[in-house]
């Protein structure tokens, strides 16, 4: 229950932040949510059978306790689509910062790849943070393992994406510069 408040509270504050000078349309991208769940979908399935991940989301969506050799498999499922979130994310990335880097020389089409290559890495970062770690969280604490969340990546989990973010207004800028 305090993780269900935890996850209400951080993202009501999101949703408060974008509206304060935005709308929330403006942040509703589609091919960069088909980029990203086409991925996470993708790799899911090359990742695990069907079958896995069908116990996985019935062991997610569940309340009930379960054996901790269940909840070690159930997890490593979530894990592994949080990883898949974050690559979903950089690969948006990534392509948008190629769209926009062949869209110099028109400014109205800078935009949208802009946008592309910015939302790809908001929506993995929100699926991995906000959905699978804490789904696989759950899992685990319901199987009464003993079992210890990996945090090991963590830091990358945060600092590549502003890496990134980084990078792609860094060129931005560079491109509008003078080369004499």
């Amino acid at each position: 229950m305090t993780r269900i408040l935890g996850h209400l509270i951080m993202f009501g504050l999101c949703v408060a932040a974008i509206r304060m000078n935005s709308t929330l349309g403006s942040f509703v991208d589609l091919p960069s949510i088909v980029l990203v769940v086409g991925i996470v979908c993708g790799g899911a399935l090359a990742s695990f059978s069907p079958s896995q991940i069908a116990t996985a989301l019935r062991d997610g969506f569940s309340k009930d306790s379960m054996e901790s050799e269940r909840a070690h498999q159930s997890s490593a499922v979530f894990f592994r689509l949080s990883e898949l979130s974050i690559a979903a994310g950089f690969t948006g990335t990534l392509l948008g910062m190629v769209m926009m880097l062949q869209a110099l020389d028109d400014p109205s089409a800078i935009g949208p790849a802009m946008a592309v290559a910015l939302l790809t890495v908001l929506y993995g970062l929100i699926l991995s943070e906000l959905v699978f770690r804490s789904a696989a969280a759950d899992i685990l604490e319901r199987g009464n393992s003993s079992g210890v969340l990996p945090r090991a990546r963590r830091a990358g989990a945060v600092a590549l994406p502003l890496f990134t973010i980084f990078a792609t207004f860094a060129t931005l800028i560079m491109s509008f510069l003078p080369f004499d």
